[in-house]
């Protein structure tokens, strides 16, 4: 589990169909079989070598996310999993991307960055809530405002842009998505507890021509 607290930038070094070599620098202590988010993918470390690690990545990791975009020298957002006794930052991240998504537009004002999301399925919209929480290639962000298209607004402060990749993001560009795990438990608990239940309701037998 991770909190959305990038604590440094990393670059790629090279990167494969099912391996991805990251460059953490020496402050960025891991060891075989850690988790760390990469850009908002929980990975597995593999293997260690001075300041690099490797991950083992997988034709879903390459086909759902946006590490099939990523190139040897991009710059990643890193975080080593939370420890039981760390202080909890932002909110809860498993690493798990939900979809890809697309940088609308981005306007930067005195006091940070409006950016504009805009989601490849709108169905989706269901899990963002209006000052509750969304994790961007890892980053964990509070949701400004929801529009019906699909379209979402996070404001990025000077902190964020300067100790993380979306500094770099530009318009068009695509990015991970993980919506707040907690909404998607409720979703699943509720759909489960009204499983069977009647549909028939007024406007269903108003529908079939009862007045």
């Amino acid at each position: 589990m991770f909190t959305g607290l990038i604590e440094k930038t990393g670059k790629i070094v090279s990167k494969s169909a099912n391996t991805i070599i990251i460059d953490a620098g020496t402050d960025f202590t891991v060891k075989v079989g850690d988790s760390v988010c990469v850009n908002g993918v929980c990975l597995t470390v593999r293997e260690l070598k001075q300041n690099f690690f490797c991950s083992d990545i997988s034709y879903e990791t390459l086909n759902s996310t946006t590490f099939g975009k990523l190139y040897a020298g991009s710059i990643v957002n890193l975080e080593r999993s939370m420890t039981v006794d760390g202080r909890f930052h932002g909110h809860i991240v498993t690493g798990h991307v939900d979809q890809v998504a697309t940088i609308n537009d981005i306007k930067k004002m005195e006091s940070g960055i409006d950016m504009f999301i805009k989601l490849t399925d709108t169905t989706s919209c269901k899990y963002l809530v209006t000052k509750g929480s969304v994790c961007i290639n890892g980053v964990s962000l509070t949701v400004n405002a929801t529009s019906a298209d699909g379209t979402f607004r996070v404001t990025l402060i000077p902190h964020t842009t300067s100790n993380t990749n979306l500094d770099a993001i530009k318009n068009g560009d695509f990015v991970n998505i993980e919506f707040d795990v907690l909404s998607k438990y409720v979703e699943k608990m509720m759909a489960d507890r009204f499983k069977g239940v009647s549909k028939i309701n007024e406007e269903y037998l108003k529908g079939i021509g009862y007045e």
